[in-house]
C-alpha cells in the first residue's frame, strides 16, 4: 500500500471511531488513571467489528499504532498480520504500552501468534518490568488456552516466576501470574 493510501485509511478509521465514541466510559476510564492522550472510550466488540472491515496489514498497523489513541493502538493488534511481528518489533511495542486494557488486547490478538511467542513470553516474565510481566504472562496463558503445548522445563520456570510474582508486591505481574496458573490449571489439571 501507498503512504498516502495508509494515511487515508487511518483517517477513515478515527472517522468511523467517533460512531463508537463513549464519553462516560472515557472519563471513567481517566479517574481510574487510565489516561490516554485519546480515548474515545470503544468498547472491545467495536473495535473488533471496525477491524474485521480491513485487511490485516503491517503498515497500516504501524501507522495505527504511532496514533496516540487508545482505540488505534488496539486496532493496530488486531490488523498487524502475527507471522511478519519480529521479537524486536513484539519488544518495542511492548515496551510503549502504558496501561493494562491495551496489554490484554496486545496478549490475547497479537502477541500470541507472532514467531517465537513463547520464548518471548519467557523472557518478559523474568525482566524487572511489571508491565512486560504482566504481557508475558498474559501471552502464556493465552498460548496455553489454544492448546500449545508446554515442555517440563517451561512448565517449571512458569510456576517458579508466577510463585515470584505472586509473592511481590507489583499489581500487574501479580494479576498476570494468576491468570496464567488458572489457565495452566484449567489445561492441565493441578500438576
Amino acid at each position: 500500500m501507498e503512504r498516502r493510501e495508509i494515511e487515508q485509511l487511518v483517517i477513515g478509521i478515527r472517522q468511523k471511531l467517533t460512531l463508537y465514541m463513549n464519553g462516560s466510559a472515557a472519563e471513567d476510564m481517566r479517574r481510574h488513571g487510565i489516561c490516554y492522550r485519546l480515548n474515545y472510550g470503544a468498547a472491545l466488540p467495536d473495535l473488533k467489528r471496525l477491524a474485521s472491515e480491513y485487511k490485516p496489514d503491517c503498515e497500516l498497523a504501524q501507522e495505527l499504532w504511532k496514533q496516540e489513541c487508545r482505540e488505534c493502538r488496539m486496532l493496530a493488534a488486531m490488523l498487524q498480520p502475527a507471522e511478519s511481528f519480529t521479537p524486536d518489533l513484539a519488544d518495542l511495542w511492548m515496551e510503549s504500552i502504558e496501561y493494562s486494557d491495551l496489554a490484554e488486547v496486545c496478549s490475547r490478538y497479537l502477541f500470541p501468534f507472532m514467531p517465537e511467542a513463547s520464548s518471548v513470553a519467557f523472557r518478559w516474565i523474568a525482566c524487572q518490568d511489571p508491565m512486560a510481566q504482566y504481557c508475558g504472562f498474559l501471552t502464556i496463558a493465552n498460548l496455553m488456552r489454544s492448546g500449545r503445548e508446554m515442555r517440563e522445563c517451561c512448565v517449571m520456570e512458569l510456576k517458579d516466576q508466577a510463585q515470584a510474582a505472586l509473592a511481590g508486591d507489583e499489581l500487574l505481574p501479580r494479576q498476570g501470574a494468576a491468570a496464567a496458573m488458572d489457565v495452566y490449571r484449567q489445561v492441565h489439571g493441578d500438576r
